[in-house]
């Protein structure tokens, strides 16, 4: 049944509407892709009036977008009725946490699940989340991917226990090593 495997490989098909100067517009959309033999559709932008043109065109198996974007694309889905391809599998939320109320709109209006990813340009993806029933957690982005280790400190710089608040420490291969003359 659509979305339930994990990961992608050659059959998957992303349409990258995000910009590529983001860590979602060259993770999502050109890295992973490549990586796994599939392919991309790369997008001028987010349009939502041609984002359903672009999805009967090119019939993408995932897109991934910021929780604006997903508003914007349910909206669309509410005020049009599209009849909505059969080719999407699952979508990412990437740039900013998504609302759980937010999550399961756009997994009821569109079908599939919504993948949780965090992280940002300056780490690349830190933490994500899995689509397959069971190993989901409601509120979670998921927890750290390969190769990433996380911490979170206290305000005097101590580990802090799960459920926590304070700073995330983030050390991996992805993470950038500064700014130029920073």
């Amino acid at each position: 049944a659509p979305g339930q495997r994990e990961g992608t490989d050659g059959s998957d098909r992303f349409l990258c509407i995000s910009p590529l100067h983001t860590s979602s517009g060259i993770g999502n959309g050109i890295t992973r892709p490549l990586k796994s033999g599939g392919s991309t559709v790369l997008c001028p932008g987010f349009d939502a009036a041609r984002f359903f043109e672009w999805l009967d065109a090119f019939r993408p198996t995932h897109y991934s977008a910021s929780p604006t974007v997903h508003r914007a694309i349910i909206d669309e889905v509410l005020a049009r009725r599209p009849a909505l391809p059969p080719s999407l599998r699952f979508v990412r939320s990437s740039s900013s946490g998504m609302e759980a109320s937010l999550q399961q709109k756009v997994e009821s209006v569109l079908g599939v699940p919504v993948i949780q990813g965090y992280g940002s340009t300056e780490t690349g993806l830190m933490a994500q989340d899995s689509p397959l029933p069971g190993r989901r957690r409601a509120g979670s982005v998921g927890t750290a991917v390969a190769g990433i280790e996380l911490m979170i400190l206290g305000d005097h710089g101590e580990a802090l226990p799960p459920g926590r608040v304070g700073e995330i420490l983030v050390r991996g291969p992805t993470v950038m090593h500064g700014y130029e003359n920073d």
